[in-house]
């Protein structure tokens, strides 16, 4: 689609619009490779903060000179996620469904003498299904995902 309404906000990222008064997008790059992130305003003003605040922090506290700094844990992986979700301005309600859920895969985790991601398999994994399939009815499985107030 051509882009419209195109600013420099940065060195290494741009801010874009695909048509008149729509939503802004956001370009950059990450070891060599374009980033087309959707910014989900149309406000111009929000969009170079938002803009911005993705110039200081794209993808760097992932990238460590180039190399990616992997979590060690399932409990820093599950943790660096929900900071990627924060990130990305996701809903509280959507954050607590996944802490939920990554709560009870790590407790899983442990119980199964799982700690490091390195020992996560396919293994595990289907483990983890069977034991989700065994625990939890329907009705669970609802209340586990919705909304908690």
């Amino acid at each position: 689609m051509k882009r419209i309404n195109s600013f420099e906000v940065t060195d290494n990222i741009r801010i874009y619009q695909r048509k008149e008064k729509g939503k802004w997008y956001c370009s950059y790059k990450v070891d060599g490779k374009k980033v087309d992130k959707s910014l989900k305003t149309s406000h111009y003003g929000r969009a170079i903060e938002l803009a911005k605040e993705l110039s200081k922090n794209p993808i760097d506290s992932l990238i460590d000179e180039g190399n990616l700094n992997l979590p060690q844990t399932i409990s820093e992986a599950t943790s660096d996620y929900l900071d990627h979700l924060r990130s990305e301005r996701r809903s509280e309600a959507t954050l607590r469904r996944y802490t939920n859920i990554f709560n009870k895969f790590e407790s899983f985790c442990t119980s199964q003498r799982v700690r490091s991601c390195q020992q996560l398999n396919q293994r595990v994994l289907q483990s983890y299904r069977k034991f989700r399939a065994d625990n939890i009815c329907e009705g669970t499985r609802f209340f586990e995902t919705s909304r908690i107030f």
